[in-house]
């Protein structure tokens, strides 16, 4: 008898280490960093967002394509019988 294992989702993590980076002054200064104006930062987000979608949606073809794929070998084995 095999039991179902299921694993707890991990709460998301926020990029604390990055906007700590850009925004405390003490660490903007040591690594010479300067801070993102409204703008520039809208920018960085947009192409982040474009970045994972177009990632995502390329995942969501293949898997379709996998489960297309499966679906016309089992009419076939089907076809067969």
């Amino acid at each position: 008898m095999q039991t179902a294992r299921f694993r707890l989702a991990e709460p998301p993590r926020l990029p604390f280490v990055p906007v700590a980076l850009i925004y405390l002054s003490a660490l903007t200064e040591f690594f010479g960093f300067e801070p993102l104006h409204a703008e520039e930062l809208a920018i960085s987000i947009t192409i982040g967002l474009i970045s994972v979608a177009w990632f995502e949606f390329l995942k969501m073809a293949n898997t379709q394509k996998k489960n297309r794929n499966l679906l016309d070998h089992a009419s076939q084995i089907d076809n067969k019988t």
